[in-house]
């Protein structure tokens, strides 16, 4: 499992006890380029730690790992994700730790200490969401879409990241608020099928990897099961041998799978043939 997920928490103690030890020497010291994403993982791990327990003086230590960053060192993008969740996570100060943060504040790079210093919206400005979930209550991405769906999907994609661990492959990220884009049903596609992803009440994705070879699952609800079987059959007709993709419904729910490499020279490992032994377990979670 990886320490730098969010999705879920994932013990890595002698990890988060050697960046913390580092922090309390308060001794500047030349940092490598790992230095400093293990850094921007501990900030992270901080802020999802601190939502979990509400013990501010993980956020304390957060707002001194990240003062040691900026975007000369690290990617901005994540850097600022990274600050808005220790941001976010800092309404579990109490005032003698917001006194502690602010050395913290006054070293950090300007960008990063204006994040860290106002108020954020988790969701415009990082793309996440705190959710409770079958892993405890974590951050999960959101990509804004509709998410009103009457089945328990979060619950589901635990339950589909799962499966895929049980298969042997890695669930690295977890998703809400997602949309199904008619072109994954490529030359497969129906009219009715197109239509129907627009309106889904809900979907879920779970993302996961097996060294070079990944997999994907939309796991949705539609708004009439006739939607759902629309998609799924349009899903299972697409036939592209680098990216092989099953359609499993049930009612008003289907799952799509899709499987891809990041070695564009070779096929991926699977082909859909081999794919259908996902058939099943996906079928039994459509129907809990």
């Amino acid at each position: 499992m990886v320490a730098s997920n969010l999705w879920r928490w994932v013990e890595a103690p002698a990890q988060d006890e050697a960046v913390a030890a580092f922090l309390a020497t308060g001794r500047p010291v030349r940092l490598t380029d790992r230095d400093h994403n293990t850094l921007m993982v501990y900030a992270q791990r901080c802020a999802l730690a601190a939502v979990r327990s509400r013990d501010g003086e993980l956020v304390v230590r957060a707002f001194e790992a990240l003062a040691l960053l900026s975007p000369d060192t690290v990617d901005e993008d994540i850097l600022m994700t990274a600050a808005t969740l220790v941001s976010y996570a800092a309404s579990h100060l109490s005032d003698e730790q917001r006194a502690a943060v602010v050395p913290a504040l006054k070293l950090a790079d300007p960008d990063v200490a204006h994040v860290l210093g106002g108020e954020v919206d988790l969701l415009d400005d990082a793309g996440y969401q705190e959710l409770d979930t079958p892993a405890g209550r974590v951050f999960v991405e959101d990509e804004g879409g509709r998410f009103e769906a009457e089945a328990a999907l979060v619950e589901a994609a635990y339950a589909v990241a799962a499966m895929l661990e049980a298969k042997g492959y890695e669930a690295d990220t977890v998703g809400i608020g997602q949309t199904l884009h008619p072109i994954w049903l490529k030359d497969g596609v129906s009219p009715e099928a197109a239509a129907a992803t627009g309106r889904l009440t809900g979907c879920v994705h779970v993302h996961a990897y097996r060294g070079l070879d990944d997999v994907g699952v939309y796991f949705a609800e539609a708004l009439t099961s006739a939607d759902a079987e629309a998609i799924g059959s349009a899903v299972d007709q697409v036939h592209l041998p680098n990216h092989p993709q099953i359609g499993v419904w049930a009612d008003r729910r289907f799952a799509f799978l899709y499987a891809g490499t990041a070695d564009p020279s070779r096929p991926h490992r699977d082909d859909k043939s081999t794919l259908d032994r996902f058939r099943a377990p996906l079928l039994a979670i459509l129907t809990a």
